[in-house]
C-alpha cells in the first residue's frame, strides 16, 4: 500500500509544476506588459526589469499555487478513472478515503509552500520592488531633468530650468500647470534641488529665492514670494501603482504584534490564503471520481465550479472582513467549508458518512 501511496503521490506533481508555470506566466502577462515599456519608452536596463519582474513573482504564486494544486488533483484522479487504474486500486483494497488522504498531503505540501510565499517571500519581494521602482524613478528623473529643455514628462506640469550648477543644483527654476486653467499656477525660483519622498513616491523640488504667480478666485492676479519653498508633484509613471496599501511590503511580525484591524485582516489572509490548496485539493477527489465509461467533461466542470464557488465565498469574506464589523476569523470560513465539503464525500462514497 505504501507504494501504491507514493506512485499515486508522485502523479500529482508533474501536472501541479506545468500548471503552476501556465497560470503564473497567463497572470503576469499584465505587469510583463508594462515593465517591457519601460526598456521601450524609459530606457531602463533589462536587468532592473527583470529583478522587478522576479520581486512580482511571490505575488503571483500566492494565487497560482492553490489553484494548480486542485487542477492537478482533477487531473490526476480522472485520469486514474478513465485507466481503469481507480478501479484496480479499488479491486486492491485502496478506499476513496486513501486515495483522498494522499491528495490532501499534497496539499498540506502545497500549502506550507504557499504558506513560506505569503509570510516570509512576498512582503519581502513587495519591499525589493517598491525599493527598486524609486531607484529607477530617481535614475528616470535624473536624466530628464535636463536645461533649457521644456519638460512635460510630470503629470499636469511642465518644468524647464536654466542651467545645473554644482552638486546637480537646479538654477533658474520654472514651473507651470499644464494646461493652464483659470485657477492654474507658475512658480518661479532662482535655485533649487531635487529629492525624493519614498513614502509617497513623489518628487520635492527644494526651492529657494522665488514667487508664485496665479490667478485669484475673485478674477484679479496674485504674486507670492518666498525665500524657501517645498514643491511636491507626482513623478513620471514609471510604473503602474494601482495595488493600493504598502501594508503588503509590512513583515509578517510587525502584522503579528500590530494591534489595528488593518494588520489583522492582512495576517490572516497571509495565513489563510494558502489553505485554499488544502481545500481544493480534498474536495477536488471526489469530484474527479468517474465511471471509466463516462466523459471527463462532467468532472473538469465541477471542478470549475467549486473554484468559482471557493473564490466566490473569499470575496465576500475579505469584503466583510475589510469592510465591515465582522470578525476576520471569517477569512477561514471558505476553506473549511471546502474541507469539510471534501471530507464527507469521500467518506460517503466509502459508506461511511451520512448519505
Amino acid at each position: 500500500m505504501l507504494l501504491l501511496s507514493r506512485s499515486v503521490f508522485l502523479q500529482f506533481v508533474p501536472p501541479f509544476l506545468l500548471t503552476t508555470g501556465v497560470l503564473t506566466f497567463v497572470l503576469s502577462m499584465d505587469t510583463v506588459f508594462r515593465l517591457i515599456n519601460l526598456i521601450v519608452d524609459r530606457g531602463v536596463k533589462l536587468s532592473s526589469v527583470s529583478l522587478m519582474l522576479l520581486y512580482r513573482t511571490p505575488q503571483f504564486l500566492s494565487v497560482t499555487i492553490p489553484i494548480a494544486t486542485g487542477l492537478a488533483v482533477v487531473l490526476v484522479v480522472v485520469r486514474l478513472s478513465l485507466d481503469h487504474e481507480l478501479t484496480a486500486l479499488r479491486a486492491s483494497g485502496y478506499s476513496y478515503g486513501q486515495l483522498g488522504r494522499i491528495a490532501t498531503g499534497f496539499g498540506l505540501l502545497t500549502t506550507a509552500l504557499g504558506l513560506l510565499i505569503t509570510l516570509v517571500l512576498q512582503p519581502l519581494g513587495y519591499r525589493a520592488f517598491e525599493d527598486e521602482k524609486l531607484r529607477i524613478l530617481k535614475s528616470h528623473t535624473a536624466k530628464t531633468i535636463k536645461p533649457q529643455v521644456w519638460n512635460y514628462d510630470f503629470s499636469g506640469k511642465v518644468l524647464f530650468i536654466e542651467a545645473l550648477g554644482a552638486n546637480d543644483q537646479l538654477q533658474g527654476v520654472f514651473v507651470s500647470d499644464h494646461p493652464m486653467g483659470k485657477d492654474g499656477s507658475v512658480t518661479v525660483a532662482s535655485s533649487g534641488s531635487v529629492d525624493f519622498l519614498k513614502e509617497e513616491q513623489a518628487i520635492v523640488l527644494h526651492l529657494q529665492e522665488g514667487a508664485i504667480h496665479r490667478y485669484s478666485p475673485t478674477g484679479g492676479y496674485q504674486t507670492v514670494t518666498f525665500d524657501q519653498f517645498r514643491y511636491v508633484f507626482a513623478p513620471p509613471k514609471i510604473v503602474s501603482n494601482a495595488e493600493s496599501g504598502h501594508i503588503w511590503g509590512v513583515p509578517t511580525p510587525e502584522l503579528w504584534q500590530g494591534n489595528d484591524r488593518t494588520s489583522r485582516v492582512e495576517l490572516l489572509l497571509r495565513l489563510t490564503n494558502p489553505l485554499a490548496g488544502l481545500a481544493l485539493a480534498a474536495g477536488m477527489v471526489s469530484l474527479s471520481i468517474i465511471s471509466p465509461r463516462r466523459y471527463r467533461t462532467g468532472a473538469y466542470l465541477r471542478a470549475f465550479i467549486l473554484v468559482v464557488v471557493y473564490y466566490l465565498t473569499w470575496v465576500a469574506a475579505t469584503e466583510m472582513a475589510t469592510y465591515t464589523d465582522t470578525s476576520e476569523l471569517v477569512l477561514g470560513v471558505p476553506a473549511l467549508a471546502v474541507l469539510t465539503f471534501g471530507i464527507l464525500n469521500l467518506l460517503r462514497m466509502d459508506g461511511l458518512g451520512p448519505r
